[in-house]
């Protein structure tokens, strides 16, 4: 690549075009690359928060996930391209991976919390069967480890905003 192939950006220009994009084109007939430039006006912005959680570290299908995410195939030509495809598939399947444990935790305990209160409403009015008896005990007992769970991951949370503060700087979605 030639000097002459070169993209200069600073804060300022940053400010006025924050969803601006360069793109290399093809180049034909040409040592040069054309470099297309694209101001981002008109684009509507998605939301990009984005947020890794400490919680993540604890599964034991973590590790899997990110080795299978990061070995699939990439269609980038540079190695930058293909970097950049990686995060976003890595952000992308952790998101939806995330919000897929969540949702059937919080099934879960709602499916534990209805059939725990039949039985205690049932106990009131006549003996539990040993069976039942021992079901209210393993609902007690998974109850008691997924609160654990919560209490650990609330735990990280705020060992994070604490540390942010100590900084001095605290992100916009802390504030």
């Amino acid at each position: 690549m030639s000097t002459i192939d070169r993209v200069f950006y600073n804060t300022e220009l940053d400010s006025l075009f924050p969803l601006a994009t360069t793109q290399d084109c093809t180049r034909l007939g040409s040592d040069h690359s054309p470099l297309l430039w694209d101001s981002g006006m008109g684009l509507v912005p998605k939301n990009l928060s984005y947020k890794f959680e400490k919680w993540w570290l604890l599964r034991e299908d973590f590790g899997e996930l990110v080795t299978k995410i990061w070995s699939a195939p990439t269609k980038g030509k540079t190695s930058l391209d293909r970097w950049q495809e990686k995060v976003r598939r890595f952000r992308k399947n952790t998101k939806g991976w995330s919000r897929t444990i969540e949702v059937d935790l919080r099934q879960l305990k709602r499916e534990m919390m209805e059939e725990y209160d039949i039985l205690d409403i049932k106990v009131e009015s006549e003996p539990l069967s040993d069976q039942e008896l021992d079901r209210m005990k393993i609902i007690n007992f998974e109850m008691q480890a997924i609160w654990l769970k919560e209490e650990v991951k609330a735990k990280l949370d705020l060992e994070i905003e604490i540390s942010w503060k100590e900084t001095g700087i605290v992100p916009t979605s802390m504030q």
